[in-house]
């Protein structure tokens, strides 16, 4: 009692939907923005601002370092 549990949200095959996914999670952290997005690596609501304002975006960004950015 008093512990935090963590909640997840699992995406299966999310192969060919990288844009749709960094939309939802650019909305999400704005509500949540303590939260943490886990894939290949961790991201925080600043790595996945960093990468929805980059231009041109890369479709395989889930599998990249947040630190290269």
């Amino acid at each position: 009692m008093g512990e935090e549990v963590p909640d997840y949200l699992n995406f299966e095959d999310i192969s060919g939907r990288g844009r749709l996914l960094l939309e939802f999670l650019h909305r999400y952290f704005k509500l949540f923005p303590e939260d943490v997005f886990r894939r290949s690596h961790f991201y925080t609501k600043d790595d996945i601002d960093k990468l929805y304002a980059k231009v041109p975006w890369n479709e395989t960004w889930m599998y990249e370092d947040p630190k290269t950015f």
